[in-house]
């Protein structure tokens, strides 16, 4: 939620902390964007060409 208000979005993340692999609070939801943090603390992540993500 920090997140979004720095940034001057409004979100709605449920009403009780949850993931989308355990417990999915928003079924339905069809997004327009997706928020992830890149893996700073991988030390083995790198970009690679054959990587199609």
């Amino acid at each position: 939620m920090m997140n979004l208000a720095i940034r001057g979005i409004e979100g709605d993340l449920g009403p009780v902390y949850a993931d989308t692999f355990r417990r999915d609070l928003h079924k339905d939801l069809k997004a327009d964007y997706v928020l992830a943090n890149p893996p700073f603390n991988d030390s083995d992540w790198h970009r690679s060409d054959e990587d199609v993500r």
